[in-house]
Parts: structure tokens; C-alpha cells; sequence
């Protein structure tokens, strides 16, 4: 048996589960005409740095606590997947209250659109806030605080 390299490029924003084909390249012999090599892509599900895929776009769970939430004034720079752009910078002005599962979409910021030179899909970032429950003191104490 004889052992092949292939090289397979990998295009920007390819699907999940594109099959790359070469074509005659599987089980050759003089018996019988050989079939293709299909290699399937797979995302591998570590390593995303929390983001998730659906298509060309990209979503993305942030964390707040109870007071950011409701006062605002907070800014985050949270990783991107493309090491040639800086990290994205997601903020509130001081006084914008976010909702429990307030989404914001971000255009231009998702996956390559494959096979669209310089399109990109759109971010998604669903605000899930921290809600204390139960200890009556830490909820005055919250409460004093706001």
C-alpha cells in the first residue's frame, strides 16, 4: 500500500462539513477504476473562545452583574477569532440599563461568508445578567448600592 499526502486548503468562512473531493484517488489497482477521496471539515468544538457558528454568523453569551445591568458605565474588550483584528471593545454609557437576554447585533463581525470575497456574517451577543436571590441582607445591600 502506498501512502499519499494531500494537500487540502481550507477556504475563509468554509461550512461546517464541506466535503473537499479528489477526484479517482481512492483505492487504485489495475482491477477496477478508482473512486474518489472525499474529505469531510469538521469544527472541532474547544478552542472557540466561547463563541458559537451558525452559518456565517457568530453568537456569543456575555455575563453582568446585577448592577452593570441596571447602571451602565461598563466596557469589556472580549477576544476575537481573527488574530489580525484587535480584541472587540463592547460597552454602556452610564445610565443604559440591559436587559436579561438583551441581544446586540454586531454587523460585519461573524465568519467570512464563503466563496464572498470581504463579506462577513454578524455577531450576536446575548446579555444574560446575574440575579441575586434568597439572602435578604446581600439584597438590601445591593439595593444601597444602586
Amino acid at each position: 500500500m502506498n501512502q499519499r499526502t494531500y494537500t487540502v486548503d481550507i477556504s475563509p468562512g468554509e461550512p461546517r462539513n464541506h466535503v473537499q473531493m479528489f477526484q479517482g484517488e481512492s483505492n487504485k489497482s489495475p482491477e477496477w477504476i478508482a473512486g474518489d477521496l472525499d474529505i469531510t471539515l469538521r469544527e472541532l468544538p474547544q478552542g472557540n473562545l466561547g463563541y458559537r457558528r451558525i452559518g456565517s454568523n457568530l453568537y456569543r453569551t456575555e455575563v453582568l452583574t446585577l448592577k452593570e445591568a441596571l447602571t451602565g458605565g461598563w466596557e469589556r474588550n472580549i477576544p476575537f477569532l481573527d488574530t489580525y483584528e484587535p480584541d472587540l471593545k463592547i460597552r454602556r454609557k452610564k445610565g443604559v440599563v440591559v436587559q436579561d437576554g438583551e441581544i446586540e447585533k454586531i454587523r460585519g463581525k461573524g465568519m467570512p461568508i464563503f466563496e464572498q470575497d470581504d463579506e462577513h456574517g454578524d455577531l450576536f451577543i446575548e446579555y444574560k445578567v446575574i440575579s441575586p436571590t434568597g439572602n435578604s441582607k446581600l439584597l438590601q445591600k445591593l439595593h444601597d448600592e444602586l
